[in-house]
């Protein structure tokens, strides 16, 4: 009879390490990048509450799809990242933590939410491997706009990620107005703006133009049946982030300006 009583539950810290941490990766990674998340009041702390939809099968893709990322708002800066699994003990914290910070792709609205996030998230920036911003504007007239002072803010933060491996910059990255800002003026203020973080990479890896390979542009939209001008009835060519051609026109640039300073 004794033997078909159920066994007591196991706990989690009598599993072998390779089992935990597939165990986190099941619950905390987001294979398809469609994570979302949500405000809500926990009392008078606001936090973030993180939810995952199924993971439909996705093809791997040589950049990143726009269509398809991790997704974590953060637009308030007060709001904090609860996840109850990241503090059950030390063992299952650090471990949980790896998993999450590690393996997910961050991304943000604009630079103000990922100013909110690491100021948030100071201990486990070194954990953060993966960071997409979408919009980054510098006219005044755009809601998106970003204050120069909390760009540079935010890259003095961001250098604390000595695990980083990607920032993906969206694609109205420094669009001036209604027309995109040019190559070279983009390389101009990116770098003006985030010249405290590509120097402690360089002086981190022992190279001054190693955070241009960490430099990324995900894959744009699907153009569907994009619309001919009415005057010469052609269609309009790729913006330059578009195309492999000018992103890399874009970090030569950017390497350029890194030379003459």
């Amino acid at each position: 009879m004794s033997d078909i009583l159920p066994k007591a539950p196991v706990s989690l810290l009598d599993l072998p390490t390779e089992i935990r941490i597939t165990i986190f990766e099941n619950l905390l990674v987001d294979y398809a990048h469609t994570i979302q998340s949500e405000n809500k009041f926990l009392g008078r702390r606001r936090s973030l509450t993180l939810e995952c939809p199924e993971k439909p099968q996705v093809r791997p893709d040589d950049r990143l799809s726009a269509e398809a990322l991790c997704r974590l708002r953060n637009r308030r800066s007060g709001s904090n990242l609860s996840i109850p699994l990241l503090s059950v003990c030390t063992v299952i914290s650090v471990e949980a933590s790896n998993v999450f910070y590690g393996k997910n792709i961050f991304s943000f609205q604009s630079l103000d939410e990922l100013n909110g996030f690491l100021i948030h998230n100071f201990r486990q920036i070194h954990l953060v491997r993966k960071v997409l911003v979408y919009e980054w504007h510098i006219d005044t007239k755009r809601l998106a706009y970003t204050n120069p002072s909390v760009a540079k803010s935010t890259f003095c933060l961001l250098s604390s990620a000595a695990s980083l491996e990607a920032f993906y910059i969206g694609h109205g990255f420094l669009s001036q107005s209604d027309k995109p800002s040019s190559l070279e003026s983009c390389a101009g203020i990116f770098y003006r703006s985030s010249y405290p973080w590509l120097q402690m990479i360089g002086v981190r890896n022992g190279d001054r133009f190693s955070a241009l390979s960490i430099l990324q542009f995900p894959r744009p939209p699907r153009r569907f049946n994009p619309r001919p001008n009415p005057h010469t009835q052609q269609v309009p060519p790729p913006k330059w982030w578009e195309t492999n051609e000018g992103i890399q026109k874009f970090k030569d640039s950017l390497k350029d300006i890194i030379k003459s300073e």
